[in-house]
């Protein structure tokens, strides 16, 4: 391994008891056995930030590099000798926490500040989105909704309050969230999108559009019309009445495909499924807002950490949370292909 600057990332924790020193984080342990002084030392010099070479005064060479190989394999050695700090900022307290997406948490916040994300539909999944991208750092969001603000919206709809009845939606999610923070750009257009070229308002250098409403059906395959000439990376939320998805998310240059998804997807779907699928057009006209928070927090967790990472557990396939049950993946086939991809 070169020599390189080299810190443990600041969500492990280490703890030398006896003949061992064990590392931890989250549910992840990794014990090595040794000299308990020698290993405090080693861990504590990793603590603060050292080198390959400065290890090996404390032990042979060939043990430190097995050492630091397995702690590289868990993606537990950052490069950033100090865990960068964003004073009075709202993603102040988040620093730290990215290394759980990667180890250089400076980075991937500058990915984060630079991000410029387009959200179509600002209401219970949209508008919650937006709330977390804000509270993340994001650089720049388009808002894309064509509605009002009814009192009915007030049960999932955290943006909007009661002063907000009969305002556009865009508009007063501006103001709500320029109240949460001033660091973000914010572009609201009061659009129904009904086909791909409604989209064409948006900037076709956005890093994500998130597509976050519920009309036509067909709404997330109307944004992958335009996504993915544009070559912007597409991911979607919904949520029904005993359950809610987030995912897949597409990305046009890494090969991600919706119409292969939605290809793959149907070749499961059962006669039956077909024919309800066929006949039920309508969103369910209910709507309970600890459900729909719940799948909007976990797509804006996944929204941040690819933003942040270029990675996400939603990546190519669909996350499904059956409420009371439990969540489960549905992962295409490679082999099922959409008729414009099945000779690659």
């Amino acid at each position: 391994m070169p020599d390189r600057p080299i810190r443990l990332v600041p969500t492990l924790r280490w703890v030398c008891q006896d003949d061992a020193l064990t590392l931890l984080r989250d549910t992840k342990a990794v014990r090595v056995k040794g000299d308990r002084e020698t290993l405090t030392l080693i861990a504590s010099a990793l603590e603060r930030g050292t080198t390959r070479d400065e290890l090996t005064l404390h032990a042979p060479a060939d043990v430190i590099d097995a050492f630091l190989a397995r702690l590289d394999a868990e993606n537990w050695l950052s490069s950033e000798l100090s865990t960068p700090e964003a004073p009075g900022m709202p993603w102040e307290r988040q620093l730290g926490y990215l290394t759980l997406f990667g180890t250089e948490a400076g980075r991937m916040q500058e990915r984060l500040r630079a991000a410029r994300v387009g959200i179509l539909g600002v209401g219970g999944i949209g508008g919650l989105v937006a709330q977390h991208l804000v509270g993340a750092g994001a650089g720049a969001l388009w808002l894309i909704d064509d509605d009002v603000v009814a009192t009915h919206n007030l049960n999932r709809q955290y943006l909007f309050s009661r002063k907000d009845l009969g305002r556009p939606k865009v508009e007063a999610a501006v103001d709500a969230l320029t109240a949460q923070s001033e660091h973000t750009g914010y572009h609201p257009i009061r659009l129904a999108v009904r086909s791909a070229e409604d989209l064409s308002v948006l900037p076709d250098d956005l890093d994500l559009l998130v597509c976050a409403a519920d009309v036509p059906t067909d709404i997330a395959l109307i944004c992958w019309r335009w996504a993915g000439p544009a070559g912007v990376a597409l991911v979607s939320g919904a949520v029904g009445l005993g359950s809610g998805y987030w995912g897949p998310l597409v990305v046009p240059g890494r090969g991600g495909c919706l119409d292969c998804f939605d290809h793959a997807k149907r070749a499961r779907m059962s006669p039956l499924e077909h024919e309800l699928r066929r006949a039920l057009t309508d969103p369910t006209p209910y709507s309970f807002g600890p459900s729909n928070s719940v799948i909007a927090a976990m797509l804006a967790h996944d929204v941040c950490q690819y933003l942040a990472s270029g990675d996400c557990a939603s990546l190519n396939r669909r996350a499904i949370l059956r409420f009371g049950e439990g969540l489960s993946f549905f992962d295409p086939s490679p082999e099922s292909r959409c008729p414009a991809h099945e000779n690659d």
